[in-house]
């Protein structure tokens, strides 16, 4: 388990989220009733961290109930997991892809926007709500079983396939030029998917693991920022994607060019994507040390659970001081009980009242 000190020192530059908060910016603290206005919103969670204990008090879930349960268990397990205390705050997260610009938590933000958001991991870095999917460190284990010379489904660098793979719904005039760049192209294997038919699915599909067996990963958002990302940086492979509209919490991390180039950068229009892959498919080298690069700063050291967890850590610090020392109690007809339900009974009953029916 690592304290704060090992945390900044294994993962520095990490938390920069958390170090140029928004409150320093504007020095205005966040209230209680700031709070109680934004659990009012769609896609709002209002609750408590308190002793090392959750509360929930509101859950409004804009989109599935899954997504809040995930980052809900995600947070806990850093909590549970932290060998020094952590401060008692409350808080409000969104589960939306198009989150409000308030002082709560979200999943993220538009990049170049003075945000008031406070950037939290997706609900991916727990689980997808796709079974199939899997949990994140499902898709960790079996990423590294193509990866890692000794895993069980090794496949070496010169063996992968030398296309580039993209599988999604083609939504948007972003992934229309995406599509309409590759098209016609030898090393393009980009192919766009109806998720409502069956027959498609089958067809295309491969899992994120399956990605891995590629040279070459195209990344495109979608509403927002797209969840992809994280899975598609836990392969050994090039990741090739445009200047990105959208901010995640590790997104500072990304290097577009020098020594420790990490990805490919391609225009918004994707016009220049065929010299990019000519360049890419000439010099095999420098590909496989971009495919390196990215794999040695993200799937062995930042989107790890160990860094993971230390980022939650750093927000909650952060938060407490930006916000006040929540109160537990409040009286009701005269005795005082705790606020909201336990973690564990919203888990279990997925609701915060008792419904006799």
């Amino acid at each position: 388990m690592l304290d704060t000190q090992r945390c900044y020192d294994l993962f520095p530059g990490l938390f920069q989220g958390t170090e140029h908060a928004p409150w320093s910016r504007k020095g205005a603290h966040i209230t209680p009733k700031a709070l109680a206005d934004l659990a009012s919103m769609e896609g709002s969670y209002h609750g408590i961290v308190y002793e090392g204990e959750v509360y929930i008090l509101d859950a409004k879930p804009g989109n599935t109930l899954s997504r809040g349960t995930a980052t809900l268990l995600d947070m806990y397990r850093a909590i549970i997991t932290a060998p020094e205390p952590v401060p008692n705050v409350e808080f409000v997260f969104f589960d939306l892809d198009l989150p409000p610009n308030v002082p709560a938590w979200g999943y993220a933000a538009r990049q170049n926007e003075e945000a008031d958001l406070w950037l939290i991991p997706d609900f991916g870095h727990w689980t997808w709500s796709q079974p199939k999917v899997g949990s994140y460190n499902q898709v960790r284990r079996l990423a590294a079983a193509i990866d890692r010379k000794d895993g069980p489904n090794h496949v070496a660098w010169e063996d992968k396939n030398p296309t580039l793979l993209w599988r999604g719904r083609l939504s948007g005039w972003w992934r229309d030029d995406m599509y309409d760049a590759s098209k016609g192209h030898g090393w393009s294997d980009v192919q766009g998917m109806d998720w409502g038919s069956r027959t498609d699915v089958e067809a295309k599909h491969l899992s994120m693991p399956d990605h891995c067996t590629h040279k070459y990963l195209a990344h495109v958002e979608g509403v927002s920022y797209s969840g992809r990302l994280k899975y598609l940086q836990n392969c050994e492979s090039v990741i090739v994607m445009p200047e990105l509209d959208w901010q995640q919490h590790w997104y500072g991390l990304l290097q577009a060019d020098g020594p420790n180039q990490n990805y490919v950068r391609v225009r918004r229009d994707w016009k220049d994507l065929p010299e990019k892959m000519d360049e890419l498919l000439a010099d095999d080298e420098f590909a496989h040390r971009i495919a390196k690069n990215s794999a040695r700063t993200f799937r062995d050291r930042y989107l790890t659970p160990a860094a993971e967890a230390c980022y939650w850590r750093a927000l909650l610090a952060r938060w407490r001081e930006a916000s006040f020392e929540p109160e537990l109690y409040e009286v009701k007809n005269g005795v005082s009980q705790i606020r909201g339900v336990s973690l564990e009974s919203f888990l279990w009953q997925r609701r915060l009242e008792w419904d006799p029916s």
